[in-house]
């Protein structure tokens, strides 16, 4: 996955001071999800490519930090390097299957609203097909809550 970051490695320093500071990362929630908002993190603390590397792999966390011992030393400092091995370890697009099977055995939750149900539904739909366009996601998450209507 590249991220829009990634294009422009020199951006001017933060010189340390922290606005805001980046959430951890354990690999159990979605890395889309969490490198958008790490990239905001980035832009409102106004990172450099070095300082941007080296808090994404600080803030690794539980099973996501272990990748951290499969890199050499400038990989682990290297925020493409970063990127690529989490997205191959973490990233929805080598999860899709477990998605779909998720989305095909999700039920509703007893005190589960209807709206809560939908989200919930857009988003493992959105896992299960991470390369379709917002409109088709829409679209599969309509069907898969008709089905889980028509089913009930």
């Amino acid at each position: 996955m590249e991220s829009s970051f990634s294009q422009n490695p020199t951006p001017v320093s933060g010189k340390g001071q922290i606005k805001i500071k980046p959430q951890q990362y354990n690999g159990h929630e979605d890395f889309e999800e969490y490198l958008s908002q790490s990239e905001i993190v980035v832009q409102i603390n106004n990172w450099n490519y070095h300082e941007k590397s080296l808090y994404l792999a600080g803030s690794l966390s539980g099973s996501a930090r272990g990748i951290l011992t499969e890199l050499g030393p400038r990989e682990r400092q290297d925020f493409d390097s970063l990127v690529r091995i989490l997205s191959i370890r973490f990233g929805s697009a080598e999860r899709s299957e477990m998605y779909k099977a998720n989305l095909q055995t999700r039920v509703r939750g007893k005190d589960e609203s209807l709206s809560e149900l939908a989200q919930s539904v857009r988003k493992l739909t959105r896992l299960a097909y991470p390369s379709a366009d917002s409109a088709l996601i829409n679209m599969l998450a309509i069907i898969s809550l008709t089905l889980f209507q028509i089913q009930k």
